[in-house]
């Protein structure tokens, strides 16, 4: 499904399940992104910005299950890659986004006893696919350079290693 270029030069933020989130809160520094950026939630992301610009989850049957109204691949197609975060990259790109900023991307393990996400709902089973997940970034990031999509990881401690870094706290000084 062919996107509207209703993004064009925005800067957007991507807000993933990692750990990480919780430094940049529900409290913090997020509710300072509406209005000023392109934001969009994927999967129990919309709890932190419910008044995102896009909810988003593959899985159709998340959205069921939560009540909530988000868009998944029922509503805009099969798309590149095997998760949503990445979709949720790729959907900024083709909605004409200039800047990304991941947040919660952080796809790693951490330590025994720590969580995965944010939230609950998902087990350690996550952590085989991780792997694949940082190498659909990894292969797609020159792709994104190359049509002059600039893309940030927000989280230095994050697996996508492919990214340069940034802090939230600067993209909203600039906004």
């Amino acid at each position: 499904m062919p996107f509207s270029r209703d993004w064009e030069g925005a800067t957007a933020l991507v807000i993933g399940g990692g750990p990480s989130i919780a430094r940049l809160g529900q409290d913090k520094l997020i509710p300072r992104c509406r209005g000023r950026l392109k934001v969009i939630a994927v999967n129990r992301a919309y709890r932190i910005a419910p008044w995102a610009d896009l909810l988003y989850g593959a899985d159709a049957d998340f959205w069921d299950r939560e009540g909530v109204e988000g868009v998944s691949e029922r509503e805009i197609g099969r798309q590149p890659g095997s998760h949503s975060g990445f979709h949720a990259w790729r959907i900024a790109i083709e909605r004409g986004a200039s800047v990304i900023l991941l947040a919660g991307i952080d796809l790693r393990t951490y330590e025994p006893g720590q969580r995965f996400h944010w939230h609950e709902g998902y087990g350690l089973r996550m952590q085989d696919v991780y792997w694949q997940w940082r190498h659909e970034f990894s292969r797609a990031a020159a792709e994104a350079k190359e049509r002059g999509v600039r893309t940030y990881n927000l989280n230095p401690a994050s697996a996508v290693r492919c990214f340069p870094f940034a802090r939230l706290e600067d993209w909203l000084d600039e906004a």
